[in-house]
């Protein structure tokens, strides 16, 4: 499918066999939406005013490279709304899925890949969003109840996903920049950055998470390095239900920058003090550059942190390493 133009209203192509079929399930307009192939490419595509873009389903090796992906937008009380459903979404694919140089915009989720499939590389994309439209985010839920309830740019439960070198802009609470909740994610080169001022309603948006959920895909071996976080946000968390499956994780070389202020202690007890940051940063009240939680084996190292009331936060964890 290349150089395929689609507007609002537009018919969905059922992959290799051409039929125009509906789009599954409570979105009513997209793209394309490919079902059952094998070795799709989908290439320079401009797809306009769609709740979802490309809908990818039960394939074998997909390549989506060089669309440009538009959803509507309305206008809200605080400013424009993102009212996109989906952008890119990935079910169930085989093979080898590649997802490059694309520019999404308005999308609550940007990019959407499951656990059921293998090999998935994201890589060189654009994706921006204006503020969010209402939604059931709670911020008065601790940061790791509403870790699952952020609308992520790029999120992937797929084994073995690589990320890299993506440019993603957050401008809303309850935004998110990339999620990988599954063993032997990498994540490298992204560049996540934030346009709020401070903290609304005692949330903040975050940048990179990796996140066991205690289902069925455990989250160990993740890498998350040389990417650059700005701004204000949770920038780089690192969180499992079940610390025994969430292990082995590298947070390395990264350029996290902000400047978020906080009061100063109210004492002077380390013990206390301790307490204290542990329950604002879970509360969100706190932002920490690196947060991990219940982790065994984490090595955050060699990585440049300015403006931050707090470098590193590590709580309930085992076998943590700060070096340099």
């Amino acid at each position: 499918v290349i150089g395929v133009h689609a507007a609002a209203g537009a018919g969905i192509v059922n992959g290799e066999t051409g039929r125009v079929k509906q789009a599954p399930g409570p979105i009513d307009t997209a793209g394309i939406f490919a079902h059952a192939t094998r070795r799709l490419a989908i290439a320079d595509c401009t797809i306009l005013r769609t709740l979802a873009g490309i809908l990818l389903e039960a394939g074998v090796d997909a390549d989506v490279r060089g669309c440009e992906l538009v959803a509507p937008t309305s206008l809200g009380t605080a400013g424009t709304l993102s009212t996109g459903v989906l952008g890119i979404s990935c079910i169930a694919y085989a093979g080898a899925v590649r997802l490059e140089r694309n520019a999404i915009s308005d999308y609550e989720r940007a990019i959407d890949v499951d656990a059921k499939t293998s090999s998935v590389a994201i890589e060189d994309n654009a994706i921006t969003r204006q503020l969010s439209p209402p939604s059931n985010f709670n911020p008065a839920l601790d940061l790791i109840a509403r870790l699952p309830t952020y609308s992520y740019a790029i999120a992937s439960r797929a084994a073995s996903t690589e990320i890299a070198e993506n440019d993603i802009a957050l401008r809303d609470i309850d935004q998110g920049g990339i999620l990988v909740s599954a063993s032997g994610a990498v994540v490298a080169a992204n560049r996540v950055a934030s346009t709020m001022q401070g903290p609304r309603a005692r949330a903040l948006p975050v940048g990179i998470v990796a996140l066991e959920t205690g289902q069925d895909n455990p989250a160990s071996n993740v890498a998350i390095r040389g990417n650059h976080c700005s701004g204000a946000m949770h920038a780089i968390v690192a969180a499992g239900e079940r610390r025994e499956l969430f292990t082995g994780i590298t947070i390395a070389a990264n350029d996290v920058t902000s400047s978020l202020l906080s009061e100063p202690p109210q004492t002077n007890d380390p013990v206390a003090l301790g307490a204290s940051i542990a329950t604002a940063v879970r509360a969100g009240a706190v932002a920490a550059a690196i947060t991990c939680i219940n982790a065994i084996g984490v090595a955050i190292e060699e990585n440049g942190v300015s403006g931050w009331p707090l470098a590193v936060f590590a709580d309930e964890s085992d076998a943590v390493r700060c070096a340099a």
